[in-house]
């Protein structure tokens, strides 16, 4: 009785983490691998998604539509391929789940629809953010030596908007991106982390054009921010109401200067 009471606990304190790996082609397609993920459910010809599930890219994929919101915990290996939103759509949407992007290239995204989020005191507004992604409610983001590249938001966040969620950023280019407000990242009542990245040559037509942080805290580390340019002395980082901590950063040749608001 001892001998199997040990065995019991042995096996539940050593059992291998489950996942799903799906390789995406032609009968598995990136939106079902999302939706089987979520479920863990069967989708169209992706297995059903099991725990934290990973997704592997084989080839660059040009969106016809949106897909689905990731409700789970899911890693994408872009393997070196890119995702183009086709100058039509938001790629992603993180709908308080996990998400890692790794090794993949964003293009082309476009923040086209309206979206509001759920906050504390009822539903706020955030029109047309998040060009290529919205992390939102809780969600956990990582971006991890990817590229981000010409995408537009009207309102915040070129590439990414991000509202009451933990971003990790690590070994990746944002350039070439645009929006009102944060022109790379548009981040409110988050936490954000940028290390050993670059931002080049993206655009705010207010203030922000790389970062603009609300009520939240970022930490940004060995980063270059290079031909990035804010209207109205916006900075290349704007921050209200938030903090940002700085160490090992380089600013050169960027419009409208390089932290508005940093202490």
């Amino acid at each position: 009785m001892r001998y199997l009471l040990l065995t019991l606990i042995f096996l539940l304190c050593f059992a291998p983490t489950l996942a799903t790996d799906y390789t995406l082609d032609e009968t598995c397609t990136l939106a079902d691998a999302i939706r089987a993920a979520n479920a863990d459910e069967e989708r169209g010809e992706c297995p059903a998604g099991d725990g934290a599930d990973n997704i592997t890219l084989t080839a660059d994929i040009t969106l016809e539509g949106e897909l689905p919101r990731v409700l789970s915990d899911i890693t994408i290996d872009g393997a070196g391929f890119s995702i183009s939103g086709d100058e039509q759509f938001r790629i992603f949407y993180v709908d308080g789940g996990a998400l890692t992007l790794q090794n993949i290239h964003l293009t082309g995204g476009l923040a086209h629809n309206e979206v509001s989020f759920t906050f504390v005191d009822g539903v706020t507004g955030r029109s047309k953010s998040g060009g290529a992604i919205i992390a939102n409610r809780g969600s956990r983001l990582e971006l991890v030596n990817s590229r981000f590249t010409n995408n537009v938001a009207e309102a915040y966040g070129g590439v990414l908007d991000t509202w009451a969620s933990e971003i990790i950023i690590v070994d990746s280019e944002f350039s070439g991106n645009s929006a009102a407000n944060g022109g790379a990242i548009g981040s409110a009542f988050s936490s954000v982390s940028v290390s050993n990245s670059t931002f080049d040559g993206n655009i705010a037509a207010e203030v922000g054009s790389a970062l603009q942080v609300f009520n939240g805290s970022a930490h940004v580390s060995d980063t270059q921010f290079t031909g990035n340019t804010s209207a109205e002395d916006g900075g290349v980082i704007n921050v209200f109401a938030g903090t940002v901590e700085q160490s090992g950063n380089t600013f050169s040749d960027n419009v409208g200067g390089d932290c508005a608001g940093c202490e």
